[in-house]
């Protein structure tokens, strides 16, 4: 492609796109995720992307709790003395599903209220009223938040992971 990428995170995040990160269950997809929106919510390199300009991260964490994600980040060496204040943690938060028009505009006000380069949705399959394994679901999450977040140039990290019918 001719066309010069224009990227959030070098190589796996384009800015103003929807990237899901899709592995089996327990393969550290949200360590992962963890360790890249933290660093560039700090500023510092991140993958392709050199230290510099911090980014502003919404991070919806509908599964660790809060000593999880302490223990983690100062296992990343952040601390007391850190500034994370690019990095807006929503830790299992009481949002309506993400494939429903009410939850698509509470993201979208959350996203745009921090002013959000990044959203990122963690984990995908706990978002959601109907099933995970329906393409008709994804399809619902893509129109009433996916298409919304776009449409307002932010750009969505989805982790995701097999469902329990693995065909």
């Amino acid at each position: 492609d001719p066309r010069q990428e224009d990227w959030l995170i070098e190589p796996i995040i384009p800015r103003g796109r929807s990237v899901a990160l899709y592995s089996h269950a327990k393969q550290g997809k949200s360590l992962f995720a963890l360790d890249i929106i933290a660093r560039a919510a700090t500023g510092q390199r991140v993958l392709d992307r050199p230290s510099g300009n911090p980014l502003t991260v919404v991070y919806f964490d509908i599964e660790m709790t809060e000593d999880d994600l302490y223990e983690r980040l100062e296992d990343m060496g952040y601390g007391r003395d850190t500034d994370l204040s690019r990095l807006f943690y929503y830790l299992l938060p009481a949002l309506p599903p993400l494939d429903s028009r009410s939850g698509g505009q509470k993201v979208l006000e959350i996203a745009r209220l921090h002013n959000a380069d990044l959203v990122v949705i963690d984990t995908t399959s706990r978002v959601l009223k109907g099933p995970e394994n329906e393409s008709d679901t994804l399809r619902a999450l893509y129109m009433h938040t996916g298409l919304p977040l776009k449409a307002d140039a932010r750009t969505v990290l989805r982790l995701d992971h097999a469902g329990k019918n693995l065909d």
